[in-house]
């Protein structure tokens, strides 16, 4: 059983989750910050956009290589503990990446980037889920991801301004006084959890997903970037099969893996995974091809580009407020459908916008796009867990946020594969980036055969959705 500090009884509940999702809005602010001023490094480093994005993917190879061991590290050290190491070298690889003079140092040290935050996301939400009785995990989930929000608010107006009017380097030191108060906020706030007995740490399977998942990724960008698969994509594939297959065996006859593929038995947690892999899939490169539509495509500045991409992010705050009102109207099965329906569709309009589109609609599709991307995600964030076990929180935590970061790096090469192989068949940029609005926005659709499989009324504890007479049903 999980050993806790119990925070102040006189402390808000709102405070706990505001806190975690403070360490979120830098990690946030960044990932924003890093699309956004993408296009203005490439130029000032004398690289291809597409090139810089190994800066992007190297981020998410080593989010992929950490992440399965976060939720064992969490249990043996303390949750806060490794919380707040994972914010102190967040901040110290955000100066690094300031001082980068070519993209390998920034692959370097993105990669880096990547491993400590795969100490941030995974066990804020574990600390969150371990603290929060169920009736009221949703308007507590509400609280953390506000945060969470700022920070793609701001970031794309604040570093599209850096880059147009100052330098793009700036955008980096803003991550310094965000993790420092944040860094003191978990030391003074955040309950400290951690197992009395977390046994052994499986090495084998973590070496095995850390070489396979990170292998993968780094694939995925080349091909992504140089629109091919060479001999070098080929090996490094084999290779990240190989140790997938291996682990696959590995775990069958494992007591406790590092990743542990049985929890998606749990028909919610596998709609919540699986059915997000589908979903994220098709939001997870929306703000890279955002940045390269308004800034390469359409001609316009970081600065400009920035303030539009962050009219989604206004749409995500507004949508925070109306999420509970959602799930407790529609329960999550109805919502995950209609809603996965209704962000497929907006996904594609991007794909539509040219010289000359009206800024207004442009402005209210990216509102909309924002608040129901937003709302989907918080609908999928809760019923991952609403029928995991206390004693597998953990393992579902670290599984569910493995394969959410794996599926962020693929999106984002999957998206530059679609733009370099249209550029190599003569498109135009404009045109190139269309497509791939396009294709994802439809791969968004493959997530409604999970949802489907929700079970009417599953989680409604939680949810809070009325029960309807059987005659109904």
């Amino acid at each position: 059983m999980p050993s806790v500090t119990e925070p102040r009884k006189d402390e808000p509940e709102a405070l706990v989750p505001l806190i975690i999702g403070a360490a979120l809005l830098m990690q946030a602010f960044d990932a924003q910050a890093m699309t956004t001023i993408l296009p203005a490094a490439a130029e000032s480093l004398r690289v291809s956009p597409l090139e810089l994005n190994l800066a992007i993917a190297s981020y998410y190879v080593g989010a992929a290589a950490f992440l399965p061991v976060s939720g064992w590290l969490a249990d043996r050290y303390g949750a806060r503990s490794v919380f707040q190491a994972s914010i102190a070298a967040f901040v110290l690889c955000s100066v690094l990446c300031a001082f980068a003079q070519a993209p390998w140092q920034f692959a370097v040290v993105r990669t880096a980037m990547g491993a400590a935050t795969a100490g941030i996301m995974p066990i804020g939400r574990l600390l969150l889920l371990r603290t929060t009785p169920r009736a009221d995990l949703v308007r507590r989930l509400t609280f953390l991801t506000i945060p969470g929000t700022v920070g793609p608010l701001i970031s794309p107006v604040v570093a599209g301004a850096l880059a147009t009017y100052a330098s793009w380097r700036w955008a980096f030191w803003l991550n310094v006084p965000i993790g420092l108060v944040g860094f003191l906020l978990v030391s003074r706030f955040v309950p400290n959890l951690k197992e009395d007995a977390p046994g052994r740490l499986d090495r084998r399977g973590a070496i095995l997903a850390a070489f396979g998942l990170a292998a993968g990724v780094f694939v995925l960008e080349r091909v992504g970037r140089e629109g091919r698969v060479g001999m070098l994509e080929a090996v490094l594939g084999a290779f990240a099969l190989l140790s997938v297959l291996a682990y696959a065996l590995h775990a069958r006859f494992t007591p406790k893996p590092i990743l542990d593929f049985t929890l998606v038995r749990i028909v919610t947690f596998r709609a919540g995974v699986l059915g997000g892999f589908f979903f994220r899939l098709s939001i997870g490169c929306q703000p890279f091809l955002m940045a390269l539509l308004f800034q390469v495509g359409l001609g316009m500045s970081a600065f400009i580009s920035g303030a539009l991409i962050a009219l989604t992010a206004i749409g995500t705050l507004l949508m925070r407020w109306f999420a509970p009102l959602f799930v407790r109207a529609l329960g999550f099965r109805k919502l995950l459908i209609a809603n996965g329906i209704g962000c497929a569709l907006l996904g594609l309009v991007p794909a539509l916008f040219q010289f000359g589109s009206p800024a207004w609609l442009i402005a209210i599709v990216l509102l909309a796009i924002g608040f129901f991307r937003a709302l989907q995600l918080t609908a999928l964030n809760v019923v991952t867990y609403v029928d995991v076990d206390a004693s597998a929180m953990s393992a579902a935590s670290s599984l569910a946020a493995t394969i959410q970061q794996v599926t962020q790096g693929l999106s984002i090469a999957f998206a530059a594969s679609i733009v370099a192989a249209a550029i190599g068949r003569g498109e135009n940029m404009t045109a190139a980036i269309s497509l791939a609005f396009a294709v994802v926005g439809l791969i968004g659709l493959g997530s409604l055969f999970d949802f489907a499989r929700v079970p009417p009324g599953a989680g409604a504890d939680v949810s809070g959705e009325r029960a309807k007479p059987a005659s109904e049903g």
